[in-house]
């Protein structure tokens, strides 16, 4: 958005420009038992494969159950892009993605999106049972 010009809604310019990172989020996904975390820098979907890479699992997110906020919905109509894809693909996220046991009672900043699957290709990243089309996310050094 800032790259075209745009400066609203300032909810999104203003989170871009000041993050303000879950610090607390991880020691609480600790203390319940996390089995692995990684921080969203590159893009959820890049950065979920890096869990389900060096743990040799395959991952599916699924859409129902991400919250795409207001101000982000009026970037996707203003720019013509389902706003499911920021979340998906998007990077500068600061945030915390996890995986946690299956009887883990989650604490209350953390939300299900997806499970852990015991079959299917490992280090392979699904949404809603399907690649995604758009796997982009931030390349380093490409």
């Amino acid at each position: 958005m800032l790259g075209r010009g745009f400066r609203s809604p300032r909810a999104v310019v203003d989170a871009h420009r000041r993050p303000t990172p879950p610090y607390e989020a991880g020691p609480s996904a600790a203390e319940v038992g996390a089995t692995a975390m990684i921080d969203v820098s590159d893009g959820l979907l890049q950065d979920v494969g890096h869990l389900a890479s060096a743990s040799q699992v395959a991952i599916e997110l699924r859409s129902s159950q991400f919250e795409v906020a207001e101000p982000l919905q009026a970037v996707g109509a203003a720019l013509g892009v389902d706003p499911l894809r920021f979340a998906l693909t998007g990077g500068d996220d600061y945030s915390l993605v996890a995986t946690f046991p299956p009887d883990a009672e989650l604490p209350a900043q953390w939300r299900e999106i997806g499970v852990v699957l015991d079959a299917g290709d490992a280090g392979s990243v699904t949404v809603d049972g399907a690649t995604y089309d758009d796997p982009s996310g931030h390349q380093h050094f490409s």
